[in-house]
């Protein structure tokens, strides 16, 4: 069984535990105090990325970094909920999103209300967030748009006010929702940023029982690679549903180069063609020519490489390459400029599409970029 490593907060000793063991109380085995097990932080969604991108490379090993929510915590939603028999499920997946249904207790639990990963919600860009809150109303709606008729607080907080606090502190720091039913009144919050609307998505539903307090709720994520970092959060990557995902993403990466015009593929395999295991990621056209002329100029993103071409200009970059894009707009359009050790300066003229398909296709290959 693989171990979880804990430091001691009295000895500063490296305890080696097992990783199901859970969130309870264990003695040093040098200095002999006991202490409380930290709660894990949170999943970092690169590695939930990366079990997607790379859905046949070693899931199961890599399943046991998870932090799903404790036993007790699901089999307490049970005693009290039908839903699902008191666990989250997986309702619908499709290229267009997934739903989600839970009980709506879950609303109750920190490590529930934090499982959204702390990207843009849209594009995955980490620069510039804002974290918004869901708000689940009686009917499946739209977040972003519901923010504008709770005039009685104000729902949206910049990052720089939030620093790098997590957890608890972070929910303390956010409002309530006003108007809607406990437990769905406190802050669950998601990220976007400043290039992005986020409209559309996320949308939450709560239905609850007058009576007895309890009930379900629906929550709705377009962009699956966020969905599915939630899932992994709260059920683990060895949950059903979750398997699921890892078999739709694959049929989806697959997908995207057929998914291109013919005559921008034939284009493109004149200046790309994956080597080995390498899968295409996305095409970011040069704005900079005619739309007829797509495919002959922009960047190649793929899971090993950003390639840039302007004929006759041609270069790459490695994945593991360092990488700045300086943006600057100009009559409607982005120029962005790629900065990186190795590479002569080059611009590429974007349009808002290029933009956020450049910024989603970076973060989804991993690549360490930063934006100015």
């Amino acid at each position: 069984m693989l171990a979880r490593r804990v430091k001691c907060p009295s000895c500063g000793g490296v305890l080696s535990l097992p990783c199901d063991i859970g969130d309870r109380a264990v003695r040093c085995g040098l200095c002999r105090k006991t202490f409380s097990l930290p709660m894990d932080a949170p999943i970092p969604e690169d590695t939930i990325f990366g079990w997607l991108h790379n859905p046949n490379e070693g899931l199961d090993e890599r399943a046991s970094t998870l932090t799903p929510l404790s036993e007790e915590a699901r089999s307490s939603s049970s005693r009290t909920s039908g839903t699902a028999k008191g666990r989250m499920r997986l309702v619908s997946l499709e290229r267009q999103g997934a739903m989600f249904e839970f009980p709506a207790e879950y609303l109750s639990q920190t490590r529930f209300r934090c499982a959204i990963p702390r990207v843009c919600i849209h594009c995955l860009g980490r620069a510039h967030l804002s974290a918004h809150l869901i708000i689940f109303a009686p009917q499946l709606r739209d977040s972003i748009s519901l923010e504008a008729e709770h005039q009685a607080g104000k729902l949206t907080i910049p990052q720089e006010q939030l620093g790098e606090v997590i957890g608890e502190e972070m929910l303390s720091r956010l409002p309530e929702v006003p108007s809607v039913p406990a437990p769905a009144n406190l802050p669950m919050p998601y990220w976007v940023c400043d290039l992005c609307s986020g409209t559309g998505a996320i949308s939450g539903q709560i239905q609850v029982d007058q009576e007895s307090g309890h009930g379900h709720c629906r929550l709705y994520i377009r962009n699956l690679q966020i969905a599915a970092s939630f899932l992994a959060a709260v059920a683990g990557t060895h949950h059903h549903d979750f398997v699921r995902f890892v078999e739709f993403a694959k049929r989806a990466k697959e997908d995207r180069w057929d998914a291109l015009p013919t005559v921008v593929r034939h284009r493109l395999e004149q200046w790309f063609r994956p080597s080995g295991k390498e899968q295409f990621v996305a095409y970011v056209p040069d704005r900079n020519r005619m739309r007829t002329e797509d495919g002959m100029a922009g960047l190649v993103i793929s899971t090993r490489r950003l390639i840039y071409r302007r004929p006759p200009v041609h270069q790459e970059l490695s994945v593991g390459t360092s990488v700045t894009f300086q943006m600057r707009s100009s009559k409607g359009k982005e120029t962005a400029t790629i900065l990186a050790e190795g590479f002569k300066t080059r611009p590429i003229t974007l349009d808002r599409e290029g933009e956020v398909r450049l910024r989603k296709a970076v973060s989804e290959a991993q690549f360490k970029a930063t934006w100015r």
